[in-house]
């Protein structure tokens, strides 16, 4: 699996992340809409990658976010994980912490839904982690609270814990 942020396709264009290979499907959101006017680069897409030959059944959780594409897996035992790629506003000010905030805000609330899954999340929080940064201290909050344990890589996924958090640094 492949977390992917910052794809730059369209809403139009997101089928296309399956041309590169024949061995994988990718589901993502757009960061922007089709009708805007893009002046400079284009945020907020991210996606995510999985083979095909994936022995899990899987279904696509409409996030209403286009900062957060979502995945739910099931395997036959009846073990759940529900997927995330994430890719916050990076930008700090107050117009991207209200963002910051929300984004967040749609994350616990997938979170609380599929509260019988285990959750990895992975990607892009845009946390500058030296200073007093209040989109450090906010997203630590966020985290001890949600009970999310940020790390850098990941290789085997333990089941027994129920929520693992993904994010570069």
């Amino acid at each position: 699996m492949l977390f992917l942020q910052e794809h730059r396709q369209s809403d139009k264009q997101l089928h296309d992340l399956n041309v590169p290979s024949h061995e994988h499907n990718a589901t993502g959101v757009c960061g922007f809409s089709n009708d805007d006017v893009l002046a400079g680069r284009p945020y907020g897409s991210c996606a995510i990658f999985l083979r095909y030959t994936l022995s899990l059944s899987v279904r696509l959780i409409t996030t209403n976010s286009r900062r957060i594409s979502a995945l739910l897996f099931t395997s036959n035992a009846g073990l759940k994980l529900l997927c995330m790629s994430v890719y916050m506003p990076y930008e700090h000010d107050l117009a991207s912490f209200d963002d910051f905030q929300f984004e967040l805000s749609v994350i616990d609330s997938l979170i609380s839904q599929y509260a019988d899954c285990h959750v990895i999340i992975g990607g892009d929080f845009n946390v500058i982690f030296t200073g007093t940064d209040y989109i450090l201290q906010y997203w630590i909050i966020f985290c001890v609270n949600s009970i999310l344990f940020p790390c850098t890589v990941i290789i085997i996924v333990v089941w027994t814990i129920r929520i693992i958090l993904i994010c570069s640094f």
